[in-house]
């Protein structure tokens, strides 16, 4: 069963309310702690396939993991060899050279 933020609040006695209530007022490093290990876990529970193969990762006692993308909106890979992660790479790399091939070739300026 999901729950909404909403519900949760509803759901929490008043004395933790003050509680976190103080604890935003400072900046909210307990709840982000909370909330960031209970991301990691739930990432480390869904390992996936391979990005590159699509082997499962599930039976992988090691595994590689790329994070990418602009700060706002990271992307994440996960391979269960070096040299898929390397053939991944590669291949972003290619990509990037094909944009900035193509930026310069249309004379794009970025708008100026």
């Amino acid at each position: 069963m999901k729950f909404k933020v909403r519900d949760i609040v509803d759901s929490i006695d008043e004395n933790d309310l003050y509680k976190m209530q103080a604890d935003l007022s400072k900046g909210g490093l307990f709840l982000k702690k909370i909330v960031d290990d209970k991301l990691k876990s739930m990432q480390n529970e869904k390992k996936g396939f391979c990005s590159t193969c699509g082997q499962s990762l599930d039976e992988k006692y090691k595994t590689y993991t790329l994070l990418f993308g602009p700060e706002d909106f990271k992307k994440k890979a996960s391979f269960c060899e070096l040299d898929c992660l390397e053939y991944f790479l590669a291949g972003l790399k290619k990509i990037n050279e094909n944009i900035k091939h193509n930026d310069l070739k249309h004379g794009d300026n970025n708008g100026i």
